[in-house]
């Protein structure tokens, strides 16, 4: 699991989330919602982490990226 992934799932622990790992080598992300949301632990995609965003966001996730300042 990348690093930006497990600061995914700190930031929704933070928030109320429940983080459960599959025998199957996936998470299962529960929202304070009972919405649920599905990771893989390896995923194999250039896009993964964007598409784990957008499906936490979608799902109640908060998520405030700092700007750079120069």
């Amino acid at each position: 699991m990348t690093k930006e992934i497990k600061l995914l799932f700190q930031l929704a622990v933070d928030q109320g989330w429940r983080v459960e790992q599959r025998s199957t080598g996936h998470y299962k992300l529960i929202a304070p919602n009972n919405n649920v949301v599905f990771v893989s632990k390896t995923p194999s995609d250039y896009r993964a982490l964007k598409n784990i965003e957008r499906d936490l966001r979608a799902n109640g996730l908060v998520i405030v990226k700092k700007g750079r300042r120069k």
